[in-house]
């Protein structure tokens, strides 16, 4: 009896939620958890295995809750402060660098690599164009640090390639993290160069960058009206992201709490056992410090 209520209730809500403009995303989540708390299921089988189904059911709550904190990070102009912070240290003639060094750094936040693509090409127009860089440049510097040795090889990220791993293999999200340190340095060296060395190239045969009209609606866009955050508050959602995943080991480090006795204990051996739950939770912490830090956020944060 409570079962079939418990379906009736999941649909009303979620009609009602969607009739409210609550993005559809987290409203079918929320009321998947309805059916299945009232249905005696285990949440974490239904959020990995029951909703959806497939590869993509398997990572389905990692996907989003990551792409709530990206969202939230864009539209608190976050990820544009700490864009525009670095862009100042770095300066104009450390373009490429400023491009890698932004993307890797927010996406080893946590932050996806489609929010953090279109949060630096508008800002990248206006360095582009003072550095005379080839927009093929931009993009190879970008793409070094938002889609190579964060996402592969540094320890600890909550990408989907790590996350993967973790799962398939029963490790945590730190598992070889020398190695992975190393094969960052590597491909973060490696491509630096080879870009720079493009570069050198570029500017003997004279290439240079080419403007168009859709850039200039575009850097309209990182002019916005919206005043950004001060970037040392746009950071601390990042941090706690990285804080939460990273606190296990922390705790690993300090003390022996490998009997699962205390409380701490517990929290390891969940941590442990799983390598998407935990992470998608870091996510979450994540986006509803911003929703904490920022007050524009707080007035649609359901419609985010």
């Amino acid at each position: 009896m409570l079962g079939n209520l418990g379906l009736l209730a999941g649909l009303a809500l979620l009609i009602f939620m969607a009739l409210r403009g609550i993005n559809i995303f987290i409203a079918s989540l929320i009321c998947a958890l309805v059916v299945a708390l009232t249905n005696g299921l285990l949440v974490s089988q239904t959020l990995l295995e029951f909703y959806p189904f497939g590869f993509a059911g398997k990572f389905f709550l990692l996907f989003l809750c990551g792409a709530i904190f990206g969202k939230v990070m864009a539209t608190s102009q976050a990820a544009k402060s700490i864009a525009l912070a670095i862009t100042r240290s770095l300066g104009v003639k450390h373009t490429l660098l400023v491009g890698m060094v932004v993307c890797a750094l927010l996406t080893y936040g946590g932050v996806v690599v489609f929010v953090v693509v279109f949060t630096m090409y508008p800002l990248g127009i206006t360095l582009m164009r003072e550095a005379n860089l080839p927009k093929r440049l931009w993009v190879a510097a970008t793409s070094i640090g938002a889609g190579t040795f964060t996402m592969t090889a540094l320890p600890g990220t909550p990408s989907i390639h790590n996350v993967i791993a973790a799962s398939s293999l029963g490790t945590d999200l730190f598992a070889g993290g020398w190695i992975g340190i190393f094969a960052a340095l590597v491909m973060a060296g490696l491509g630096m160069w080879y870009v720079e060395w493009e570069w050198k190239k570029a500017k003997l045969t004279g290439e240079g960058f080419v403007e168009n009209a859709q850039d200039l609606r575009m850097e309209q866009l990182a002019d916005s009206s919206i005043e950004a955050p001060p970037w040392m508050m746009a950071m601390v959602p990042m941090v706690v992201v990285l804080g939460v995943i990273m606190l296990p080991r922390l705790l690993l480090g300090m003390a022996d709490w490998s009997a699962g006795d205390s409380l701490v204990g517990r929290v390891l051996l969940f941590s442990a056992a799983q390598p998407i739950v935990w992470p998608s939770m870091a996510l979450i912490l994540g986006s509803l410090t911003c929703v904490l830090l920022f007050p524009r956020l707080r007035r649609n944060a359901a419609q985010v």
